[in-house]
């Protein structure tokens, strides 16, 4: 392997291991020899999540159950040990055997599990439903036609062990399997509140997220979208918020996920009403028991210009080949994404003139003129910010060395940074990953310290770059989004 290739299997590396977030790592155990008792957990894989692994681990299963697993340190390794031989005997674990392990962060995994045809066992993925009446779907036996020999199979299975099957495989809690509603109970206020609320009346019914408050102009739209399509399952509406557009997913309600979309992480199909233009989103179910569309969600938000404040309204499409939603796009603006059809309700802007030179804070020692002012209004007046903008152009402290830093103004930082201590999240747009830096109080300043520099290097900053810092609006994590405008660009 020449130089070249070496530095670029060394990068990909250090991107895998260092840079990429934990849940996407996964590691495999090939079963041989005295597995039964344990297996060991490969040392590099617990290095690459820091050591980040409890005494306890859950083991999920397609089928849905989850086993509670003790880890044991032997020798210096972290290996399977209590609840192992539980988990090995349920699914019948033999030599040759192959298991994946993908990690869910929170000492959590989910287990696939391979027999020596390289093909998944399939104990291990069909759910045992003992329940009377029409399962839902993602449940087994939902194929309306199945072969002779499948209702042979299907009525002997029902008959069979219901008892012995219910006990065989319990879940983390060592209780059977809760049997699946056919009808889900309407959730109480407080449910309503922690994850969602069903919109119901004579005319209109969809499915409304946490926080999502729609104008009474989409109120409208959402309704007369229910009675053109009078879909089988109800719309969701959820209203787009910043973390929305820059955390890289969209999080779903926990009812609406569990009653309608698919019960494992699978990759789905969105696309315009008008079926226009389609987008493949990772749709990703958490070991902390939140929802997510994730991998694929930004390229959706940037392909259709989505802005905080538009809604989008999913319908789960029926009879399709893979699962898809088309999304309806209620926009608050006059701009409006390829394949959106404008309706003649459409929504008016903001009657409230919008002044930019409200909307900036400068650092020290810097003046806008000339072009340089055009271009930071104009970059302004666009996203239309709540919270000032802060402007600062890169000197050499900013972009010189590897210990580049960059201060706030004491005025900006006094009114909209915290006080303490903390990390800090800068988000770029159209990128989905955010870079991690340390925000720090020196005196009466607060400055960006380490991480900083990478973020630099990573967008090519050089000095008389101009950098926008756009707050975020996150109740948990100190968040900024970076507009950059290059020098070149306005001298």
């Amino acid at each position: 392997m020449d130089k070249s290739c070496r530095g670029c299997k060394d990068y990909s590396a250090h991107q895998y291991w260092d840079r990429m977030h934990n849940r996407k790592k996964r590691f495999f155990k090939l079963m041989l020899g005295n597995f039964k008792n344990g297996v060991t957990i490969p040392e590099k894989f617990v290095r690459s999540v820091g050591g980040k692994i409890s005494e306890l681990v859950k083991l999920e299963t397609p089928d849905g159950n989850t086993y509670n697993v003790q880890i044991a340190k032997e020798l210096n390794k972290l290996v399977l040990r209590s609840g192992w031989s539980k988990f090995a005997s349920s699914y019948e674990l033999q030599d040759g055997d192959f298991l994946r392990f993908k990690y869910n962060g929170d000492s959590h995994f989910k287990v696939e599990i391979y027999d020596p045809s390289a093909c998944e066992k399939e104990t291990s993925c069909v759910v045992m439903n003992h329940n009377p009446g029409p399962p839902k779907r993602g449940a087994p036996h939902d194929d309306p036609m199945l072969s002779p020999e499948g209702e042979r199979l299907a009525k002997r299975h029902n008959g069979c062990c219901g008892d012995i099957c219910k006990t065989s495989k319990m879940n983390a809690a060592g209780s059977p399997l809760k049997p699946s509603k056919a009808k889900k109970e309407a959730p109480s206020s407080e449910d309503a509140r922690s994850s969602g609320e069903l919109q119901t009346s004579t005319r209109s019914r969809y499915f409304l997220a946490t926080g999502c408050n729609l104008t009474e102009a989409h109120k409208v739209e959402v309704n007369r979208i229910e009675q053109n399509i009078r879909p089988e399952i109800p719309l969701y509406a959820k209203t787009i918020s910043s973390a929305s557009l820059v955390d890289g997913f969209l999080a779903i309600c926990k009812d609406y996920a569990i009653e309608h979309l698919p019960r494992e992480d699978e990759a789905i199909t969105l696309c315009h009403a008008s079926h226009s233009k389609t987008w493949v989103v990772h749709y990703k179910i958490n070991a902390d028991g939140t929802y997510h569309l994730s991998a694929g969600w930004s390229g959706f938000v940037n392909d259709n210009e989505l802005q905080k404040g538009d809604t989008c309204v999913f319908e789960v499409l029926m009879r399709q080949r893979s699962f898809t939603m088309a999304v309806h796009l209620l926009k608050t603006r006059y701009h409006h994404p390829p394949g959106f059809a404008a309706s003649s309700k459409s929504l008016r802007p903001e009657a409230k003139s919008f002044r930019p030179e409200d909307k900036v804070r400068l650092s020290r020692f810097v003046t806008l003129e000339g072009l340089l002012k055009t271009k930071v209004y104009e970059k302004v007046k666009a996203i239309k910010p709540e919270i000032p903008i802060f402007v600062s152009i890169m000197s050499k402290t900013n972009v010189s060395g590897n210990n580049s830093s960059l201060a706030f103004s004491l005025d900006y930082a006094n009114d909209y940074l915290p006080g303490q201590d903390q990390n800090f999240r800068l988000h770029r747009p159209r990128e989905s990953a955010p870079w991690k830096t340390q925000f720090r109080r020196f005196a009466s300043r607060r400055w960006l310290v380490r991480g900083w520099n990478q973020f630099v290097i990573d967008n090519e900053l050089k000095l008389d770059d101009v950098c926008l810092f756009e707050r975020i609006e996150n109740k948990k994590k100190l968040r900024m989004m970076v507009h950059i405008i290059q020098k070149e660009d306005y001298c």
